[in-house]
């Protein structure tokens, strides 16, 4: 808590160069002032989709800047090509064409085949074709519309109001989350939300929301695009996990929401 006012007080002090460690994804001198942390670093950011911070090398001592800024750069390259070569498993393809195709048709959404421009040339009429299949399948399969949910009680961030966004696949959208903890715990419970679509963590991979105890329904206004997936993962004291866990990757059913219009999203978290 120390080094979080520390950090504070040093964003409002007129100190030059000192105020850009402020950035969010700007890490500490010790978290990448060799070779090893930098290339982390780098990767870590070209992962997330993080435009390469320029003057990220300012917090390490100016004889190893240059080796620093090197190996972040190379870094950062490579995290790119990890995360397209990620997101062309996941996208490229006839079945995975078919899958997507498929729950966008029975979402409702726009036939779109955008997200396959990552995808090589020697898959992308695979994918294309796999795609329309899908949809039209999904399409014949969707589900008989339902009554809007009520709203739900509005929390920290955001109300209980439904998103207002178009059904325009990767249009920009604002969502509505949130966690409702059910029980008396010993230790917080403590929560992220995550975008597997862009590797994206809220409120970062460094921070967590907290609940304010049992009952509590706090909400959370979530930036997507409509079509993506947002996902929960909560820990208590570090005892077990809920959703994805705090860390996004492990496996859970019923944990992720669709960016889209319509009722916020609320997770209950039981004992």
């Amino acid at each position: 808590m120390f080094n979080r006012f520390l950090t504070l007080a040093l964003c409002v002090l007129p100190l030059g160069l000192m105020a850009t460690s402020c950035h969010p994804n700007q890490p500490r001198a010790e978290e990448l002032c060799t070779a090893e942390k930098a290339m982390q670093v780098g990767i870590e950011h070209g992962i997330r989709g993080i435009e390469p911070l320029a003057d990220i090398t300012h917090v390490c001592d100016p004889s190893v800047r240059a080796v620093v800024g090197k190996m972040y750069v190379e870094g950062h390259q490579k995290g790119l090509e990890l995360a397209l070569e990620d997101a062309r498993k996941r996208t490229c393809g006839y079945d995975q064409g078919y899958k997507r195709g498929m729950n966008h048709g029975q979402m409702g959404y726009t036939m779109s085949t955008g997200a396959f421009d990552i995808c090589p040339q020697e898959t992308l009429a695979d994918s294309e074709r796999g795609y329309r299949e899908g949809y039209k399948e999904g399409v014949k399969n969707r589900p008989a519309p339902q009554p809007a949910a009520p709203a739900v009680a509005s929390g920290a961030a955001g109300g209980g109001q439904a998103q207002q966004c178009s059904t325009a696949l990767g249009s920009d959208c604002v969502i509505t989350v949130g966690i409702k903890d059910a029980c008396v715990r010993s230790a917080p419970l403590e929560y992220r939300f995550f975008n597997p679509d862009r590797n994206l963590v809220y409120p970062s991979n460094k921070t967590v929301f907290q609940s304010a105890g049992p009952n509590a329904q706090p909400t959370h206004q979530v930036q997507c695009k409509v079509g993506e997936r947002i996902c929960f993962g909560a820990s208590a004291g570090g005892n077990g996990y809920w959703g994805a866990g705090l860390s996004g990757k492990e496996g859970c059913q019923g944990c992720c929401a669709a960016c889209g219009p319509g009722a916020p999203t609320i997770w209950r978290i039981g004992c």
